[in-house]
């Protein structure tokens, strides 16, 4: 009988025994709603601490004034070109900038193909940029290039050139063959035909480029670093894209750096080895020198990295550690907390204990160079945007807290006071604990903020978009559509 009941624990549902698992429900469920009783009451304490005295402008809804855009002259222009691109023979001599926004047009509207190629690549140009080259053909595209007049070509960009681009097809030896000397900027991003060896064999035959590009290129790997560290390059590269290889070792990219001495833009984003230890052996053999760092979406990095690249890397001016995950609120904090240095230790000044003294972690000086800063979907909070603020709020230029969402208006205001001077865009999408009053008090106090990006904040509503007093805002976001000044978009 014991048996049993051991193995069939089962209780017959009568009254009693419903009456009893109504209690329990009643007073679980009871202690649930208190909980959160006493959070929302946190929270609003919280809210109302820190509120916002902002009263919005009175008059007419901007927002409906400003529902029908006119576009700007060179818009319009770009747009009839893109309309009869079919029955256009080429652009003449117009700048490269406008040559580039063609292609983008067509990229974006599904017209660039064979036909519409010989439009953006002609024989005279000295600048091929195509923001979308996966409807091309291999070989149109080697066409197009061996009829280009001599070596002048100094960029070429190919953004998903996956279809266009491989060993077999010859545009990497057309390049390295053509434009040996001349070209200085170079960006072959999501080639998955392109080898280790056709890459490599390409980067040996380039003697001047400043800048590289190889984002999401799979099949590359230590070949193509050893071409990295060839003595042409060794004195001429200046920036170095490498997001999303995955053949590239760790020890690689350390040894890569060392041999580059030229180099200050680096990015590395999407490596999961990326650890502790290799992004500190980096440092210590470029950190001096840096002024760009891309570290996105690298989840081993720790608090460890956060202080190396404080103490090694004091002339950063741009760093993305979005979707960085191993980063908490404090380690970010660390980036621009003044810290003193610990006393130097001697037998006078031991403790009287006999515990020895231990040097304090991250005492350089903070990032105070820093321009660009993004941190999306890292755990910040109110305080360390605080920080963020007292030490570059003089000099950035660009914030991106999206998805960081413990912020409040609090982070408003102190951004509002303290970057009023040089913010011109700010990003805190899906941040839903800020509301209108923080939202407004920031856009009237930094007059030289631009755009305000705002999606998936459905808390904020008409009363701020109507009621700010930059009339140069942009505001992007989940609405009805994006709200701006005519005067911006019509400049």
């Amino acid at each position: 009988d014991d048996q049993d009941a051991g193995e069939v624990d089962q209780q017959w549902h009568g009254p009693w025994t419903v009456a009893r698992e109504m209690h329990d429900a009643k007073e679980a469920a009871a202690e649930r709603r208190q909980k959160q009783l006493e959070e929302a009451e946190r929270a609003e304490a919280v809210v109302k601490e820190f509120s916002v005295a902002w009263t919005p402008r009175k008059g007419p809804r901007r927002r409906k004034r400003a529902a029908k855009r006119i576009p700007a002259l060179l818009e319009l222009c770009v747009q009839t070109l893109v309309e009869y691109s079919d029955s256009m023979v080429g652009l003449g001599s117009v700048p490269s900038e406008l040559r580039a926004r063609f292609a983008l047009a067509l990229c974006q509207r599904n017209k660039l193909n064979d036909l519409t190629l010989g439009i953006v690549i002609e024989p005279h140009v000295a600048e091929i940029v195509i923001p979308n080259a996966a409807p091309l053909e291999e070989k149109s595209l080697v066409d197009k290039i061996a009829a280009l007049e001599g070596d002048a070509v100094e960029t070429i960009k190919l953004v998903n050139a996956g279809r266009c681009v491989s060993d077999a097809g010859g545009v990497p030896r057309l390049l390295g063959r053509k434009f040996a000397s001349s070209l200085r900027h170079l960006a072959l991003d999501g080639c998955y035909k392109l080898s280790d060896d056709g890459c490599a064999a390409l980067l040996h035959q380039l003697r001047n480029l400043e800048t590289l590009s190889l984002k999401y290129n799979h099949r590359i790997g230590s070949k193509t670093c050893d071409a990295l560290k060839s003595a042409d390059l060794r004195k001429s590269l200046r920036l170095l894209c490498l997001n999303f290889c995955p053949m590239i070792r760790p020890e690689d990219l350390v040894s890569i750096v060392e041999h580059l001495p030229a180099l200050s833009n680096l990015e590395m984003a999407g490596r999961e080895d990326l650890d502790d230890g290799t992004l500190g052996k980096m440092l210590e053999r470029v950190g001096s020198r840096l002024k760009a760092l891309d570290v996105s979406k690298c989840p081993s990095l720790t608090g460890k990295s956060i202080r190396r690249l404080r103490d090694l890397a004091p002339e950063l001016e741009q760093l993305n550690l979005s979707s960085c995950y191993g980063l908490e609120d404090d380690d970010i904090r660390v980036l621009f907390r003044v810290q003193e240095e610990p006393p130097a230790a001697n037998d006078d000044e031991a403790p009287s204990d006999g515990s020895e003294k231990r040097a304090v972690e991250g005492t350089g000086n903070p990032l105070t160079k820093l321009q660009v800063l993004m941190m999306k979907e890292v755990d910040v909070l109110d305080e360390t945007v605080e920080a963020l603020v007292e030490a570059i709020g003089h000099s950035v230029r660009t914030l991106s807290f999206d998805s960081c969402d413990e912020l409040t208006d609090r982070s408003m205001v102190a951004i509002g006071r303290g970057c009023h001077l040089a913010l011109r865009d700010l990003n805190m999408s899906f941040c839903r604990k800020i509301t209108n009053e923080g939202c407004g008090y920031l856009a009237d106090n930094c007059a030289g903020l631009r755009l305000l990006r705002l999606w998936g904040c459905t808390q904020i509503s008409d009363k701020f978009l109507s009621g700010h007093r930059n009339l140069a805002l942009v505001v992007e976001g989940n609405y009805e559509q994006s709200f701006h000044s005519p005067k911006l978009k019509s400049a």
